[in-house]
């Protein structure tokens, strides 16, 4: 069995990585704990829906970016692999390497939606993007 090798562009990887990480702040900024159940930086506006929720449509949303600027099944994984993971970064190394506190269980929610999330929308964005060029085709 051989394993095709993943020629992801890096700059988009790392425009992606970056988006990931921005969104990641903007949301604590935005008064939604994308990071942990505590405040880490001050509201600046708001929101009244859950948190949780807010996460998972701006997640889908960025992985539906995501799904469109890929050309390959391969390579939409990986850029989902890409915006999704300062999500899960950031609040380990903040809550549990720099700070040691908060809710361990909310620590892991909220370190684990951005992945998932992103992985499910850019694979779903991609499908429908080869589907319609497949159509166009014939």
């Amino acid at each position: 069995m051989q394993i095709s090798r993943v020629h992801a562009d890096q700059r988009k990887s790392l425009v992606l990585f970056s988006a990931g990480a921005a969104i990641c702040v903007a949301l604590e900024l935005a008064g939604v704990n994308a990071l942990s159940t505590e405040k880490l930086l001050p509201a600046q506006i708001e929101l009244p829906f859950p948190d949780l929720l807010i996460m998972a449509v701006v997640y889908a949303v960025f992985g539906i970016v995501a799904g469109i600027v890929s050309k390959t099944k391969y390579e939409a994984v990986f850029y989902g692999f890409s915006g999704g993971q300062c999500q899960f970064l950031i609040p380990l190394i903040i809550y549990y390497g720099v700070l040691h506190r908060g809710d361990v269980f909310q620590i892991w929610l909220r370190s684990l939606c951005g992945i998932p999330y992103v992985l499910l929308f850019v694979l779903a964005a991609f499908g429908i993007k080869y589907l319609i060029k497949k159509n166009r085709k014939k």
